[in-house]
């Protein structure tokens, strides 16, 4: 063969373009979305975008194989297609199929039992951890449903018909991603999608006393609800936050927690904390909470954190 034989096949190149271009726009689509989805990580803080990049390196042990999966798909039913085998395309379609669940039922289970020694393979920051942890909660148990896009996507694929599971997979991993994250996540606080609760009580022996109980995670894009929650509560001469419902802070978190102590000391009230994780109390002991209110500010629960408020009134009495 010489140069000048070498020639451009157009009927060749269309049959090139027609069934790799949709595939090609999709991955580049979906790669975008994957980039949205990073910034929407990004707002809760440096804890969550470290937890959630760790996990992207064990994603690919489940992703990648389900991509080859899928190509290896494409091949042979692109080869059985062709030359008229039918029965050989629906056995290698639903050989495919067998594969890719068995492997991602597997593995994620597999992720799951380990998750914690898996993480801490990274760092030992239990905010990070945990941030790893709940990403794995919400991927391991549905990677199955990947591999049956992706699976049948090259199946289709193999036909010639690469339009079809573009589509459906631009849905599926991308439209679905961006509504999403703008439409439906900014009514959440926390990055697992469970908002931000408050409950306001009143110690039935303490009249001066206010118990304030925070559930979720106080987390970057928690902070604002934080404030704005804590700003419409009445005012008392003691204020108790149970944080038992509260399993993880961050930097954003603890600053928001030492800002509101100094608006209440400030102003000649007290501040006393009660069921606090140690992960959490960490974090408190780092931004210069502990330091503020005193370590006789830390109670195993309300009750005594209003009956330790209670003897101190009557002292002073």
């Amino acid at each position: 063969m010489t140069l000048r034989q070498i020639k451009w096949h157009k009927k060749m190149a269309a049959r090139i373009i027609r069934v790799g271009l949709p595939t090609g726009i999709q991955n580049m689509v979906i790669s975008f979305s994957n980039v949205l989805v990073q910034a929407s990580v990004n707002s809760y803080g440096a804890a969550a975008m470290a937890g959630f990049a760790a996990y992207m390196k064990i994603d690919g042990f489940n992703i990648l194989p389900v991509s080859s999966i899928s190509m290896a798909a494409t091949t042979f039913v692109g080869q059985n297609y062709g030359a008229g085998r039918l029965d050989r395309v629906k056995k290698g379609m639903w050989v495919t199929l067998g594969m890719g669940l068995v492997y991602t039922l597997i593995t994620g289970a597999l992720l799951l039992l380990g998750q914690d020694a898996i993480m801490r393979l990274f760092t030992q920051e239990e905010a990070v951890i945990a941030f790893g942890k709940a990403a794995m909660h919400w991927f391991c148990p549905f990677y199955f449903l990947l591999s049956i896009l992706h699976g049948l996507a090259g199946a289709v694929r193999g036909t010639g018909a690469s339009v079809p599971p573009m589509v459906v997979l631009l849905v599926s991993l991308c439209l679905f991603r961006i509504v999403w994250i703008q439409w439906v996540l900014p009514a959440f606080s926390t990055i697992d999608g469970n908002r931000l609760r408050y409950d306001v009580g009143k110690s039935p022996i303490l009249d001066s006393a206010g118990v304030v109980y925070v559930t979720g995670s106080l987390f970057f894009g928690a902070v604002d609800e934080f404030n704005h929650r804590l700003q419409d509560i009445p005012e008392e001469d003691h204020l108790i936050l149970s944080l038992r419902g509260m399993p993880s802070v961050d930097v954003s978190g603890a600053q928001a927690v030492l800002e509101l102590c100094q608006r209440l000391l400030a102003k000649g009230h007290t501040i006393a904390f009660c069921g606090v994780a140690e992960d959490v109390r960490s974090y408190f002991d780092r931004a210069g909470v502990t330091a503020l209110v005193g370590e006789s500010a830390y109670y195993h629960s309300a009750d005594r954190a209003i009956l330790a408020l209670l003897d101190e009134e009557l002292l002073e009495a």
